[in-house]
Formats: structure tokens, sequence, C-alpha cells
């Protein structure tokens, strides 16, 4: 579906987004450093958590952990430095965006979703903290970037391809369990489209599935000496019990929280013309794949909200293919 770039070439439209990207990036590391706001408690844990390095947490999987580690390493543990990783998360999730959305619709929808992921008012807010999401976010898009190149791809690069794909699966799973709606909208994606079906050839099935078990092999062994904690904690923040069934009033929150999140406009764009496309049957194969990738964390999350509760930011999967889809609009 999208076909690579020769190795080694850098046009005008990569060093704008680049040059666009570091300026936005440095504007933001500048802001940690000029206004050290204190660690909200996750944060606080967060940096507990890094002075011993493991492979899993109580409540979170070890990528957020590891990279805390590693920026206090450089700079000392001030909140700047601990937060140093997020900005520089989304600056690579912004370029992510781009190559994606160039692949699949052309450079002025390319520079359309970059520009609309970066200012997201989600994006914003992630970039000043250092949480699950903003890893979450990167290596998703390295996963959808691997995925959409692999369904033109043939031989030996497919199989690359896919275990691409299945190591930066592994990774957003490493930042946070919300990479499950990954697979929920590859299911999904294969259930759609037969092109997408015939990409997937045995070898490229077991390069994947190799690629993202080696990744998370330490992860579930970790979970399995102690009483997979995080995956009881993660059931747990989902829980139904204790709660009122089927709350109307916390799916309009949360279903209203999505427009500040993704922005007013480009959520409306996002919905309407998704629904006006699919009236009109007028889907292109690029919007078919985006749209597998974006529908299941706002339905599933939504479900959620509706039976339970749900947070704002539990959709952020939905951000960035969300992203490219609209900015093809």
């Amino acid at each position: 579906m999208i076909a690579p770039r020769p190795a080694g070439t850098l046009d005008d439209a990569w060093r704008i987004v680049l040059a666009l990207t570091a300026a936005l990036t440095v504007a933001r590391i500048t802001v940690l450093f000029l206004t050290p706001l204190d660690l909200y408690p996750d944060e606080a844990q967060y940096w507990l958590w890094s002075r011993q390095l493991a492979f899993g947490y109580f409540s979170k999987p070890p990528v957020v952990a590891w990279t805390i580690w590693a920026t206090t390493a450089a700079g000392g543990d001030a909140e700047p430095w601990i937060r140093l990783a997020s900005p520089l998360f989304h600056a690579g999730a912004t370029l992510t965006v781009f190559a994606l959305a160039r692949g699949l619709y052309g450079e002025a929808a390319a520079m359309a979703a970059a520009a609309l992921y970066a200012l997201m008012p989600g994006v914003q807010l992630s970039a000043t903290v250092m949480a699950t999401d903003a890893p979450l976010l990167f290596f998703m898009g390295l996963a959808l970037l691997a995925y959409a190149r692999l369904q033109g791809a043939q031989g030996r690069g497919r199989v690359m391809l896919a275990a691409g794909f299945g190591a930066a699966l592994g990774f957003a799973f490493l930042s946070k369990y919300a990479a499950a709606y990954v697979l929920a909208g590859l299911v999904l994606h294969l259930a759609m489209s037969r092109r997408a079906r015939n990409a997937w050839t045995p070898a490229a099935a077991a390069a994947a599935a190799a690629a993202v078990m080696l990744i998370m092999a330490p992860n579930l062994a970790w979970n399995a000496t102690h009483g997979f904690a995080t995956f009881r904690h993660t059931a747990a923040n989902a829980a139904w019990g204790g709660r009122q069934l089927f709350n109307p009033p916390e799916l309009w929150d949360f279903f209203a929280s999505q427009f500040g999140v993704f922005g007013p406009i480009p959520f409306a764009v996002l919905l309407g013309g998704s629904a006006f496309l699919a009236a009109r049957r007028r889907l292109a194969q690029a919007d078919v794949m985006l749209l597998c990738f974006t529908l299941p964390p706002l339905l599933m999350v939504s479900g959620q909200a509706f039976i339970s509760r749900a947070n704002a930011n539990w959709s952020g999967a939905a951000y960035l293919p969300g992203a490219v889809l609209v900015g093809a609009g």
C-alpha cells in the first residue's frame, strides 16, 4: 500500500516537517525546563520504579520506567529530566504520521496530518508529562507504518516488514497494554480486506508473531512470577463491579471529552466524514485500513464508559490513525 522511498533520499517535504517538528520539540523541552511543575502521583510512582529496573511493574509495563531511568541517568532526577522523553516520543510519532500519510494519500495530506497530530490538544498535554501514552503512540505509529508498507511488499521485504510490525507492536505492548487495540484493528482489517489477507503469507505471519513474542516474553515471564499483577491491575481498572451498570451520563462525558482531546473540528470531521464516505460507499482502501485501527478504541471505550466509566485518554490508540484519516480529508 505504501511504496518506500529510495534509501538516503530526503526531499523538501521531509526537510520541512523535520524542521517544524524539531522547532516544536525544542519549544516543548524549553517549557519543561523553564516551568518545572511538581510530579503528579503517577509520575512519581514511575520515577520510583526507574530506580530498580525490571521487566514489569505493578500497574504498568516497563517502558515508562526504563525511559525515565535513561533520561535521569543523563541529567539527574529533576522534574524536566523525568519528563524529557515525552516530547521526544511525540516528535517521533509526528514523523511516523507524516510518513504513513504521505505513502497513503500524498504530500499535502501528510503535512496536514503531521500538523494535526503535533498540535492535537491531547498530544500537547501528553508532551508535558511522563506517562505511558507517548511511547505507546510512537511505537504504534511505527507498527502502522510497517503494516501499511507490508500491503505492497514482496518476497523477503514482506517478511522483514512483518517482523518490523511485530517488533514495534511488541514495544507498544511494553509501553501500555492498550496496544491490544492494534490487534483488534488488525483482525478487523483482515476480515474486511482481501488484499490485507493476501499480504500475510505464512512466512510473514510467522515473522511477526516471533518478533512480538520475543519482545513480550520477558514481561510475560515477570507477570507469571508475580501473580500476573499488571494484568490484574489493568483488568481491575476496567472492572464493572461495585458500580451501577449502564450509565448514559458517563458515556456522554467520555464522548464530549474526545472533542477536547482530539480537537472539536478534527473530531467532528473524523466522525462526520467517515460516516458520509461509508454511506456513499466511497471509502478507499487506505480509508478502510485507518478506520479499522481508529474505530475499535473509540467504540470499545465508549462501551466501557456506558457500562461503567472511562477516562478521556483510554481511547488514545485512536489518535494517531485518526489524525492521518482527518488529514487526508
